[in-house]
């Protein structure tokens, strides 16, 4: 706070879901601590969306039968709360009743990545050959850089297209080579787009994926007789690639665009006011 002027807000509590729900409980440049003897007292008396894990289709559920708090949530019948939203019902219960024994990792312990994905919905549809390859571009861009950050390359990869009706299909198939590399992302993904879907029909919605994941020093491979420097050429584009995300992490993401990106910049971002960003899709 001194050095940035940033300010943080913690919650310290005897399980992790109060410990999440301290640290957003009083904002900002705040310390919530949340024990058993005043839990009740400070969470019960909150609405029912304020309880971590619960949306809005399952608030809306939980207050057709009467259940507007978390301390409601907490006395209420854990088998009927069960028998209304599933095993979630009885997660959510002890939630609330501070039934939490999640084991807390070490900050250097972490799953192992078996996915990386990005997608976006697109100001208005995709019609053309240019503006779809303009799109996997951009996608093919943003998921090489987190393979990188992730240290991991790809084997797979799995393109998903949805038309404005919503309809969706979702392809994939294998790279010649496990890579991080947009440029081989992109031509993975225009292959299958070109051999699935029709172009002049309406695309909505891209998505992107990068599928059985390995990590960077397992990523083997095989020379090639017949195209002997490829794998300095490979290691070349790895550096050049590094090197603008060096750049965009200094000066912000746009520092560096793609051509193609940048001459059909008109097309990304959400409508109605949603946010014009990416959207990451879960490592798995």
């Amino acid at each position: 706070k001194k050095e940035l002027g940033l300010t943080l807000s913690a919650g310290v509590s005897f399980n992790k879901i109060f410990a999440k729900m301290g640290s957003d409980y009083k904002k900002p440049d705040a310390t919530t601590v949340i024990t058993q003897e005043n839990y009740k007292n400070i969470l019960w008396p909150l609405d029912i969306r304020d309880l971590f894990f619960v949306g809005k289709a399952t608030a809306d559920k939980l207050q057709g039968i009467g259940i507007h708090t978390i301390g409601q949530l907490a006395e209420s019948d854990r088998h009927t709360v069960t028998a209304l939203l599933g095993k979630q019902g009885s997660i959510i219960h002890d939630y609330a009743n501070g039934l939490d024994q999640t084991p807390v990792s070490r900050f250097d312990k972490r799953e192992d990545i078996k996915s990386i994905g990005n997608g976006t919905t697109f100001r208005h549809n995709l019609t053309n050959w240019d503006e779809i390859r303009s799109g996997l571009d951009l996608l093919c861009d943003s998921v090489a850089v987190r393979l990188r950050q992730a240290q991991r390359k790809g084997t797979r990869i799995q393109v998903t297209i949805r038309d404005p009706q919503f309809q969706t299909i979702t392809r994939q198939g294998p790279l010649p080579l496990p890579t991080n590399l947009a440029r081989e992302l992109t031509a993975g993904a225009v292959a299958l787009v070109q051999k699935h879907w029709i172009v002049g029909k309406p695309i909505r919605m891209l998505t992107v994926t990068a599928l059985n994941l390995v990590p960077e020093w397992d990523a083997v491979e095989q020379l090639d007789l017949f195209q002997p420097n490829r794998s300095a050429q490979r290691e070349k584009l790895e550096h050049l690639e590094r090197a603008v995300d060096h750049i965009r992490s200094k000066y912000g993401s746009d520092a560096i665009l793609l051509g193609s990106v940048a001459a059909q910049s008109e097309l990304y971002g959400r409508s109605d006011g949603e946010s014009d960003e990416l959207e990451p899709e879960n490592e798995e």
